[in-house]
C-alpha cells in the first residue's frame, strides 16, 4: 500500500454486519491493485462488529471511525468517509458485499484512461445470505434494453441520465462503483435525507458533470438479506424518493417525450402500490412531496393523486375503519318504522 497519497480510498461503512465482514475484508486484501488506503466506519453496531474491525486493522493498516450513536443514514457515512479520504478515487465497499480481486484494477484503468470519466463500474451478481447466486443486474436491464450491459461501454454522462438513469437506477450497487472524489464533492455529495435512492441521485448528479464507463466483467457480489436497507424501509418512502430522483433528472437534462412518459408511468405505478398497501398509508407531507415531483416529471395531476390517496386513507386508516363500521350499523338497523320514535 502507498506510503504517500493513495490512488484509491476504500471506504467500508458498516452497521451490524459482523457475520459478513470477514468476507468483505478478505476481498479488499486480495485486490490486485494495491495503491489504496482503507477507512472503516462503524455506525454504532451492537453485534460485535467493532472487534472484527479492530482485528482487521491489526493485519492491514486501516483508519477506524466509530460513531457513538447511530446516524440512521448510510449516506451520512458515505459523506463522512469521503471527507476523510485522501485518494483520487473512491470505492465504497459496502460491508455486506464482496468483490473479485480485479475489481479495483479494472475500474481504475477505466478512470485513468479518460479524465472525463467520473464514474466507473462493473457487472454485479445478487446473492442471498448463504452466497447463493440470485441473478445479475442483467435480469432487470435486459427487460428494457436487451444486451446493452453485456458489453463494455463509455457514455457521456448527460446522455446516460436522459436515456437510462431517468427510468431506473441502472448503477444498482455502490460496491460495484469506483468514482472520482473531486466529481463527488462538486456534485455536493450524497443526499443525507434519503434512505433508499441516495445512491441513484448521487450518480445522477455526478453524471451531469462527468462521463460513465462500464466493465461487463462480473466482479462484484451484493448480498440481499433481511437487514438490507431496502428490505427494512416502507414502500411509500421508496416511491417518494424515486419520484424525487426522476423529477431532478427531468429538470436538469432534456429527455424525450417517450422516455418522460415511461419514467412517469413507472413512478406512478410504484406510488399507487405504496399508497394502496394495507395499513401503510403515509402522512400528508408525503403526498405533497410526491405531487411536486410528479408535476416536474409530467405525471398524473394533483387531483388524481389526491383522490387516490383519500380513498386509500378511508380504506386502511382508523378513520376509514370507523366510517365502515358506522355504515354497517346503519345498514343492519334498517329503515325506521312509520310512527316509531327512535
Amino acid at each position: 500500500m502507498s506510503q504517500t497519497v493513495p490512488k484509491v480510498s476504500v471506504i467500508v461503512p458498516n452497521y451490524n454486519h459482523a457475520r459478513f465482514l470477514g468476507r468483505r475484508f478478505r476481498s479488499i486484501k486480495e485486490q490486485t491493485h494495491r495503491d489504496y488506503e482503507v477507512i472503516v466506519l462503524d455506525d454504532a453496531s451492537t453485534d460485535g462488529s467493532v472487534d472484527i474491525i479492530r482485528d482487521f486493522a491489526k493485519q492491514q493498516p486501516a483508519r477506524i471511525i466509530l460513531n457513538e450513536r447511530n446516524t440512521g443514514s448510510p449516506f451520512k457515512q458515505w459523506n463522512r468517509g469521503v471527507s476523510e479520504a485522501k485518494g483520487e478515487y473512491i470505492w465504497i465497499a459496502e460491508s455486506d458485499d464482496w468483490a473479485e480481486p480485479r475489481l479495483l484494477e479494472q475500474c481504475v484503468k477505466l478512470l485513468d484512461s479518460n479524465r472525463r470519466i467520473g464514474v466507473a463500474y462493473c457487472q454485479s451478481m445478487e446473492v442471498d445470505e448463504t452466497e447463493r447466486p440470485l441473478g445479475t443486474a442483467e435480469s432487470w436491464t435486459d427487460t428494457r434494453w436487451p444486451g446493452r450491459w453485456r458489453n463494455d461501454f463509455v457514455n457521456a454522462g448527460r446522455s446516460e441520465c436522459a436515456q437510462y438513469l431517468v427510468l431506473g437506477n441502472t448503477i444498482a450497487n455502490a460496491s460495484a462503483v469506483v468514482f472520482r472524489r473531486d466529481v463527488y464533492l462538486r456534485a455536493g455529495g450524497a443526499a443525507e435525507d434519503m434512505r433508499l435512492c441516495g445512491d441513484w441521485l448521487t450518480w445522477a448528479k455526478m453524471l451531469l458533470d462527468s462521463d460513465v464507463a462500464f466493465k461487463a466483467s462480473l466482479l462484484n457480489f451484493f448480498r440481499k438479506h433481511e437487514q438490507s436497507v431496502r428490505d427494512t424501509i416502507s414502500a411509500h418512502r421508496d416511491s417518494e424518493e424515486e419520484y424525487r430522483v426522476k423529477a431532478f433528472l427531468a429538470r436538469h437534462v432534456p429527455i424525450s417525450e417517450e422516455v418522460r412518459r415511461k419514467a412517469a408511468q413507472g413512478a406512478w405505478e410504484k406510488w399507487q402500490g405504496a399508497v394502496g398497501s394495507p395499513g401503510a398509508v403515509p402522512g400528508w407531507h408525503w403526498l405533497f412531496q410526491t405531487v411536486r415531483s410528479a408535476r416536474a416529471l409530467g405525471g398524473p395531476g394533483a387531483g388524481q393523486m389526491l383522490r387516490r390517496y383519500v380513498r386509500c386513507r378511508l380504506r386502511w386508516t382508523a378513520l376509514g375503519r370507523g366510517y365502515r363500521a358506522a355504515k354497517r350499523r346503519v345498514v343492519h338497523a334498517g329503515p325506521a318504522k312509520s310512527g316509531h320514535k327512535r
